[in-house]
Formats: C-alpha cells, sequence, structure tokens
C-alpha cells in the first residue's frame, strides 16, 4: 500500500474549503495536511512539510496564488482553483 496523497488546501474563502472537502472526501488516498487562507500561510507549511498537490485559489490578500507559485523554487504539483469566470 502507498502513502497517502498529501494535498494542501489555500483558499481564503472558508465556504470554498468545505466544497473542496465535501469532493475529496470520496478520494480515501487524499489526506488535507493543511488549511491555508493567505499565501503566507502555504509557504509556512511548504516550508514545514512535503506537499504532493496544492488546491489553490488564485485571488488571495496580499499576494495571488500566482505569485506565490512564482517564489517556489519546487513547486508540487497545483489545481487552480477559483470562483471567477474571468480566469
Amino acid at each position: 500500500m502507498s502513502a497517502p496523497f498529501k494535498l494542501l488546501i489555500v483558499d481564503d474563502e472558508p465556504l470554498a474549503h468545505q466544497v473542496l472537502l465535501h469532493h475529496l472526501a470520496a478520494h480515501a488516498d487524499m489526506v488535507v495536511v493543511g488549511h491555508c487562507y493567505s499565501a503566507a500561510e502555504a509557504m509556512a507549511v511548504l516550508a514545514q512539510q512535503p506537499i504532493d498537490l496544492i488546491l489553490l485559489d488564485i485571488q488571495l490578500p496580499v499576494l495571488t496564488g500566482l505569485q506565490m507559485l512564482q517564489l517556489l523554487a519546487k513547486p508540487p504539483q497545483v489545481i487552480l482553483v477559483t470562483a471567477y469566470a474571468d480566469y
């Protein structure tokens, strides 16, 4: 049996976290190891532990999700999540 796939949810909206958790409930091989509401929080988590996948909002306070990605030397896999049709 392989190790679970480690996910980090990064979104400034608590409801978005709930929706994503609902969809992830059907995937026992995926474990959410953190919930972040800003890019700064996410950067701190990424500095502490390996993450396989980030579910990343684009519009975040202070630093956008895309700006955060540019700062990572070796970003994990990323799925961009947003409520805005413009993206």
